[in-house]
């Protein structure tokens, strides 16, 4: 049995309170080493139209990756092939084999608007994790968290006896002073430093404790807790700052060494953390999800189980063997795109459906994660799906609740090195954890796991007419471009992006607009796109053979913006089926075409009139 599983009994708590010795498996898979891909034949990307790509693209070295296999594009005699045209080909789309992957491509970040926890140029000049500054900072920020050592409790100035009390002298003193032997005691331990937890029942986690087998009851007490609180407990001493916040309306980064994102989710396990308070000392989230795992403990469902089993399976991991690697947490912001959008020249790029398979699995890929407006959704409450899900495989993912405020209708959240930990079955209800996972994604020369995760949050509708109103429309594309979209800086090869029903199901999106909006996007963007539809067979269809006709036609994004606010002008019925069949329809009788030269003349008249 490895660390990580988990075994069902009907042992009580309370003949838990003494457990048997046991000999324990020990020891963490080693560090996925970065492996070079084979050579490539190089390839000429497309020229972007964007204002935040206005250079020609370049030739590259490219890379391609399809699940552990690398192939040469040499295998690709000429660009004819680019388009399958065989009909067993067709119903998938292009060859995800030939999409450029972003493995040896370097994305650097900008290091005017990146704040790093480590010392950046002693990690350039030794490649050794220091953290930055060397001496400690306890003082508060305004842009910044409130970390455990910059608190003072139980004093009150006016009381001459009352004398100041650290919070994080408080919280070594619950932790250490004593050793926690179950679930209950641990709970006693949270609550001596934290009174927000007070209300918390912590039902979840005495469950999950009461239902796992007694060898894994007093690992984790006798091994895995102890060495949680250490590394909690060197938060002091790995970093040395206020961590800086991700505010609202501003671009800007935030990069931290795996081992200091584990040493602040060991925190956010144990609840260190202050609330967030206002001036006047009063609660108050500021648009900030919360991050204390409390709120998690509190639910006992099969769901929070599983998640549990998860998280506690990452604390496994890194406390046995702490992987070394850098992780960048990247809040972009975007201009408006309004203008842009109607008059864009983009052509549609490549694209792959698969009605199996799921995103995170799309390695060398960005990978879409359909976001919450407050990043992790429900992750750390009863929610399970795609962005849950995909944030407890990933544990790091959580560092982003701490720091992120909501994200506004032009701005999204980027996450490059974290590493996956656990493997699962199943969707909400279904969610099962079942296993160890090796994330054997390359690493570049710094470390860093060439994983990029893409947080956009799609609007919630009531219905498809409201869908297709013109506002509607460019937020969309716009919230999808501003994860898509790859800045001037990068020079290598434009990747592939991973996507799927993005702003379906309970958001209400309908799956074939939203897939036509990212393709959209992915064209302004320049990005081939990979598109999961999570078993539906007909969307694969639809999707395929829309993409297939919209490039064979040469279609602008321009070009279908303008037919999607046609057909919402015309139609009466709007449905997919509708939509597809306008589309088709309407191309063939250059409606659309005619559409975007009127586009044209009237923007070069408006420009005519300003300049008198």
């Amino acid at each position: 049995e490895h660390p990580g599983s988990v075994q069902q009994t009907a042992t009580s708590s309370q003949s838990r309170q003494k457990p048997q010795k046991q000999s324990l498996p020990s020891g963490t898979p080693p560090i996925t080493d970065f492996y070079s891909p084979t050579s490539k034949k190089p390839t000429t990307t497309s020229e972007a139209s964007f204002q935040h790509k206005q250079e020609k693209s370049h030739t590259h070295q490219s890379n391609t990756l399809d699940d552990s296999e690398f192939r040469s594009q040499s295998d690709y005699k000429d660009d004819s092939m680019m388009m399958n045209t065989d009909q067993e080909n067709y119903k998938k789309g292009d060859e995800k084999k030939k999409f450029p992957l972003m493995i040896k491509n370097e994305l650097r970040v900008d290091s005017r608007t990146n704040l790093s926890l480590f010392n950046t140029t002693e990690f350039r000049r030794t490649n050794r994790i220091t953290p930055f500054p060397a001496t400690l900072d306890r003082k508060k920020a305004n842009d910044a968290v409130v970390m455990p050592y910059s608190v003072y409790i139980n004093f009150d100035p006016k009381i001459k006896e009352a004398l100041p009390i650290r919070l994080s002298d408080q919280i070594t003193k619950a932790l250490k002073e004593n050793p926690i032997r179950d679930s209950y005691e641990l709970q006693e331990a949270i609550t001596f430093y934290n009174e927000d937890c007070l209300d918390s029942g912590f039902d979840g986690l005495h469950a999950y404790f009461q239902k796992i087998s007694d060898a894994k009851f007093e690992q984790f007490f006798k091994q895995t807790l102890p060495k949680i609180i250490d590394l909690a407990l060197q938060l002091p001493n790995l970093i040395t700052k206020p961590i800086p916040l991700l505010r609202k309306g501003r671009s800007g980064s935030i990069s931290m060494s795996q081992e200091q994102a584990a040493c602040i989710l060991a925190n956010g396990f144990l609840c260190t953390f202050p609330g967030r308070t206002n001036s006047y000392g009063k609660s108050r989230d500021f648009g900030y999800p919360a991050f204390n795992f409390n709120s998690l403990f509190d639910i006992k469902s099969e769901r929070v189980l599983n998640k549990l089993k998860c998280i506690i399976h990452y604390f496994e991991r890194v406390t046995n063997e702490m992987p070394v690697g850098i992780i960048t947490f990247e809040r972009r912001k975007i201009d408006a795109v309004e203008n842009i959008l109607e008059r864009s020249e983009s052509k549609f790029c490549e694209f792959y459906a698969k009605s199996e398979g799921v995103i995170e699995d799309a390695i060398g890929m960005s990978q879409i994660d359909f976001a919450n407006k407050r990043i992790g959704g429900g992750v750390l409450r009863s929610g399970c799906v795609q962005e849950e899900i995909r944030f407890v495989l990933s544990p790091e993912l959580l560092v982003s609740l701490l720091i992120t405020q909501v994200l506004g209708n032009d701005e999204c959240l980027i996450i490059r090195g974290s590493e996956r930990f656990s493997n699962y079955t199943g969707y909400s209800n279904s969610f099962q954890w079942t296993g160890d996972y090796i994330d054997r994604t390359p690493r570049d020369k710094q470390g860093r796991i060439y994983s990029e995760v893409v947080a956009i949050d799609a609007l919630v509708f009531q219905s498809f007419s409201q869908q297709l109103q013109q506002p509607m429309l460019t937020r969309e594309f716009a919230k999808a471009y501003c994860g898509f979209y790859l800045p001037e800086s990068y020079k290598g090869d434009r990747y592939a992006i991973a996507t799927g029903n993005w702003g379906c199901g309970a958001f209400g999106g309908d799956k074939l607009l939203k897939g036509l909006i990212q393709m959209m996007a992915a064209a302004e963007a320049g990005r081939p796109l990979c598109y999961y539809t999570f078993g539906d067979k007909e969307l694969v269809d639809n999707l395929v053979k829309l993409n297939h006709f919209l490039r064979k036609k040469e279609i602008t994004v321009g070009a279908m913006m303008q037919g999607l606010l046609k057909y919402a002008q015309q139609s009466k019925e709007h449905s997919s089926d509708e939509l597809l069949k306008f589309i088709l329809r309407s191309h063939s009788d250059l409606d659309f075409l005619v559409l975007v030269e009127y586009q044209k003349v009237k923007h070069n008249f408006m420009r005519a009139i300003q300049s008198l």
